[in-house]
């Protein structure tokens, strides 16, 4: 019998409250099976145009007179993870948008099971399992970045970010053995499926490397990783250096605009947040060197996010400022959870602050 623990009750009106608005946005997207998306701001309609091409074309072909009149090879330069995932249902339901829906239902499901194995080898409740899921996704920033614009991708994407974090984390205090291999095949489907999500969780995987001693094994996954993704990834980097690089664009610029304030916000709180979260679980590990190395990349990023000289950092000046928001939260909602608080109006209150 699922009991709730006397320390958890404090997490039910935050659960049911987050759980219930984003169980209602997800409804609320349903209305892609029946209408095509072409409201102004959305990036779902082009992935299942995507996704429609793969079928009725490949990989890899010429698709004729899409985009500005002019041809172009599907997938060249976007990574097609997604895609191959929810294939099978366009082939089963015959339906892109219908297929397109229901893999965005799968893709929640998997990452509250993945979030349920982080709390389940953390020793966390399944109450505090499921507040890490909700405060996760159920948040303005994910709500509005990644479910109401409909990145697929980025989502698919962010479910190997939180298999890949589960998978450092178990590790993190173990001798690394035979099964650790399995890693390359996380690391490779997470490039094959969000450039993004993955460049901007390199300092967490850099942290992992650094506290472990089989730094040649850790290398050597990592390069059968690229191994394994190099009928995409070799294209791609080809393609794009071809073109003249890294895009010259730099989103991270934004965050310097007066008439960009919520991404200014939104990336100071959850800056602040990975701060104040490590701080508190760092005093109660008695300032342990260890967790300090481990997290210390991430907080070198969170700290040049929040002074804003990111824009000055090759490949991470080229971020959407919600990749970094995504990354603080993850770990810092992790952390928050793993504190043992002792005061309970203390908790209380940062709830309300999240």
């Amino acid at each position: 019998m699922f009991k709730i623990k006397k320390e958890d009750y404090i997490f039910i009106i935050p659960i049911l409250v987050l759980l219930a608005f984003l169980i209602f946005r997800i409804i609320d997207k349903s209305t892609i099976i029946y209408f095509f998306p072409l409201d102004f701001t959305n990036d779902i309609s082009s992935h299942i145009a995507k996704l429609h091409f793969l079928a009725e074309y490949g990989y890899h072909s010429i698709i004729p007179h899409w985009y500005a009149g002019v041809d172009f090879i599907l997938f060249r330069s976007y990574p097609p993870g997604w895609y191959f995932f929810t294939l099978p249902l366009y082939y089963l339901f015959n339906n892109p948008q219908l297929a397109t829906y229901i893999s965005l239902v799968i893709i929640y499901i998997l990452s509250l099971i993945t979030i349920y194995l982080i709390g389940k080898n953390n020793k966390f409740s399944p109450t505090r399992s499921l507040m890490f899921f909700v405060l996760l996704y159920a948040n303005p920033i994910s709500i509005g970045y990644l479910l109401r614009v409909g990145k697929m991708p980025e989502m698919f994407g962010w479910l190997f970010g939180l298999i890949s974090f589960a998978f450092i984390l178990y590790y993190k205090d173990k001798k690394l053995n035979n099964k650790f291999i399995i890693y390359s095949l996380i690391l490779a489907g997470w490039i094959l499926s969000n450039f993004t999500s993955f460049i901007v969780s390199l300092p967490l995987l850099l942290g992992f490397f650094l506290v472990k001693k089989q730094k040649l094994y850790i290398l050597l996954v990592g390069i059968l990783a690229i191994i394994i993704s190099s009928f995409w990834l070799f294209p791609f980097l080809t393609h794009t250096l071809s073109a003249g690089g890294v895009s010259s664009i730099h989103i991270t610029e934004s965050l310097l605009s007066p008439e960009n304030k919520i991404d200014q916000i939104t990336t100071w709180i959850s800056s602040l947040i990975l701060f104040a979260t490590f701080f508190l679980y760092w005093k109660q590990k008695r300032y342990s060197k260890k967790e300090l190395t481990f997290y210390s990349p991430l907080l070198v990023l969170g700290l040049l996010v929040f002074t804003r000289l990111i824009i000055y950092i090759p490949i991470f000046q080229s971020l959407h400022p919600d990749n970094f928001n995504i990354i603080f939260l993850i770990v810092g909602i992790f952390l928050f959870l793993k504190t043992k608080f002792k005061k309970r109006k203390l908790l209380a209150l940062a709830l309300i602050i999240i």
